[in-house]
């Protein structure tokens, strides 16, 4: 629009300055017919006047030429002017149009940024509660970690401790059959043992050699069923004290020593009826 009427200005000053030539060049024809008139009996007024003449036409062709010209350019100028106006109408219409339809949809985009936000502020406190959540479970299965490692490092244990109990019972009932097996052995050896004690005994009783009998290194010795197992040494001239069950060693306490002592028999025992 400003174009528009800065062109129109334009024009308008260029008529007004064609007018005014105009009349300037009527005005100035006028005033030379007169002198003329006035000045016809002189000659060289005449010349003057033709001369004045001339130049003034010229001048006057040359304004009118001009002022042709310059319509021209004021009938282009305005031609132009118009089709510009014309254009930017049709411009400024199409950008009305535009502008209404980006702001219809400025306010659509508006409208579903919104929705958008809210949503997105939503999804937020849902990742938000989802991030909350997985962080709990993260902590539960760290704690389950942690907690079936403790089992299965008690299991194991256990486990180990079954394997050395099963070998020690295993162990056990070896040492126990073979404990049993020895019970029955000595039981055996007992019962036998008891036989023998029993038969020991009986003959432990009696003297082996009643009164009178001679030991090789130990003299005469004399003792009696009464009197046994007190034994008389003839060399020693006092009592001993037979240890029985013993031999091979045997072992006498003499008396008179206070001492026990161990005998040994190399000879064969000579014994003495009285």
């Amino acid at each position: 629009m400003t174009g528009i009427g800065t062109a129109s200005c334009a024009g308008a000053g260029r008529t007004t300055r064609v007018d005014a030539g105009l009349a300037g060049a009527s005005l100035a024809l006028a005033l030379h017919h007169r002198q003329l008139q006035q000045l016809v009996p002189f000659a060289a007024s005449l010349v003057v006047i033709m001369v004045v003449e001339v130049v003034a036409a010229t001048v006057v062709a040359a304004t009118v030429v001009a002022t042709v010209v310059m319509a021209a350019e004021v009938v282009a100028a305005t031609a132009a002017v118009a089709a510009t106006a014309a254009m930017a109408a049709a411009e400024v219409d199409e950008t009305k149009t535009e502008l209404k339809d980006l702001l219809k949809r400025g306010e659509e985009k508006d409208a579903e940024i919104e929705k958008l936000e809210g949503e997105l502020v939503s999804i937020t406190g849902q990742i938000e509660e989802a991030r909350t959540q997985l962080k709990e479970c993260h902590d539960d299965c760290n704690r389950t970690r942690l907690e079936i490692a403790r089992v299965e490092k008690e299991t194991l244990s256990q486990d180990l401790e079954i394997a050395r109990l099963e070998g020690e019972l295993r162990a056990s009932v070896n040492r126990l059959h073979s404990l049993r097996d020895d019970r029955d052995q000595v039981t055996a050896q007992i019962t036998e043992l008891e036989k023998q004690m029993e038969e020991a005994d009986a003959k432990m009783g009696a003297a082996h050699t009643p009164g009178w009998h001679y030991v090789p290194a130990y003299g005469w010795l004399w003792t009696s069923p009464e009197h046994y197992p007190l034994i008389f040494s003839n060399e020693r001239e006092g009592w001993v004290y037979y240890e029985r069950g013993t031999s091979d060693p045997w072992l006498y306490f003499d008396y008179n020593s206070e001492k026990w002592e161990q005998w040994f028999h190399d000879a064969p025992l000579f014994s003495s009826s009285n």
